[in-house]
Protein backbone atom coordinates (compact mmCIF):
# COMPACT_ATOMS: atom_id res chain seq x y z
CA UNK A 1 0.00 0.00 0.00
CA UNK A 2 1.25 3.48 -0.84
CA UNK A 3 1.15 6.59 1.28
CA UNK A 4 -0.59 9.00 -1.15
CA UNK A 5 -4.15 9.37 -2.38
CA UNK A 6 -5.10 9.48 -6.06
CA UNK A 7 -8.20 11.15 -7.53
CA UNK A 8 -9.24 11.23 -11.19
CA UNK A 9 -12.28 11.21 -13.44
CA UNK A 10 -12.69 8.06 -15.51
CA UNK A 11 -14.85 6.72 -18.32
CA UNK A 12 -16.06 3.19 -17.63
CA UNK A 13 -17.48 0.88 -20.29
CA UNK A 14 -18.44 -2.78 -20.00
CA UNK A 15 -14.82 -3.80 -20.58
CA UNK A 16 -12.50 -0.84 -19.97
CA UNK A 17 -11.70 1.97 -17.59
CA UNK A 18 -9.92 5.05 -19.00
CA UNK A 19 -8.75 8.04 -16.95
CA UNK A 20 -10.22 11.06 -18.77
CA UNK A 21 -8.50 13.94 -17.07
CA UNK A 22 -5.49 14.77 -14.97
CA UNK A 23 -4.75 12.62 -11.95
CA UNK A 24 -4.56 14.60 -8.71
CA UNK A 25 -2.34 13.15 -6.00
CA UNK A 26 -1.09 14.12 -2.62
CA UNK A 27 2.67 14.61 -2.69
CA UNK A 28 3.95 12.85 0.40
CA UNK A 29 7.33 11.17 0.22
CA UNK A 30 6.97 7.43 0.74
CA UNK A 31 9.49 4.77 1.64
CA UNK A 32 11.32 3.15 -1.30
CA UNK A 33 8.97 0.19 -1.92
CA UNK A 34 5.85 2.32 -1.46
CA UNK A 35 7.13 4.99 -3.85
CA UNK A 36 7.98 2.35 -6.46
CA UNK A 37 4.47 0.90 -6.18
CA UNK A 38 2.84 4.31 -6.53
CA UNK A 39 4.97 5.19 -9.55
CA UNK A 40 3.87 1.96 -11.29
CA UNK A 41 0.23 2.70 -10.47
CA UNK A 42 0.49 6.25 -11.81
CA UNK A 43 2.06 4.95 -15.04
CA UNK A 44 -0.67 2.31 -15.39
CA UNK A 45 -3.37 5.00 -15.28
CA UNK A 46 -2.00 6.51 -18.52
CA UNK A 47 -3.95 4.23 -20.85
CA UNK A 48 -7.12 2.22 -21.19
CA UNK A 49 -7.33 -0.56 -18.63
CA UNK A 50 -9.34 -3.71 -18.49
CA UNK A 51 -10.96 -4.16 -15.12
CA UNK A 52 -12.71 -6.77 -13.05
CA UNK A 53 -14.83 -5.95 -10.01
CA UNK A 54 -15.76 -8.76 -7.64
CA UNK A 55 -17.48 -7.78 -4.43
CA UNK A 56 -14.96 -5.37 -2.83
CA UNK A 57 -12.00 -6.34 -5.02
CA UNK A 58 -10.98 -4.32 -8.09
CA UNK A 59 -8.34 -5.56 -10.54
CA UNK A 60 -6.93 -3.16 -13.16
CA UNK A 61 -4.82 -4.55 -16.01
CA UNK A 62 -2.93 -2.60 -18.68
CA UNK A 63 -2.39 -3.64 -22.30
CA UNK A 64 0.98 -5.18 -21.34
CA UNK A 65 -0.73 -7.54 -18.86
CA UNK A 66 0.65 -5.74 -15.81
CA UNK A 67 -1.75 -4.43 -13.21
CA UNK A 68 -2.94 -4.10 -9.65
CA UNK A 69 -5.56 -5.59 -7.39
CA UNK A 70 -7.08 -3.70 -4.46
CA UNK A 71 -9.63 -4.79 -1.90
CA UNK A 72 -11.74 -2.28 -0.01
CA UNK A 73 -12.43 -2.62 3.69
CA UNK A 74 -16.03 -3.17 4.77
CA UNK A 75 -17.79 -0.03 5.97
CA UNK A 76 -17.67 0.50 9.71
CA UNK A 77 -20.94 -0.48 11.31
CA UNK A 78 -22.87 2.19 13.12
CA UNK A 79 -23.46 1.53 16.80
CA UNK A 80 -26.37 3.20 18.58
Amino acid sequence: MGCNRFTAAAKVTAKTLTVTGPVATTRMICSGPQMKLETKLYELLDGPLSYELRHRTLTLTGADGEGFTATGKPAASATP
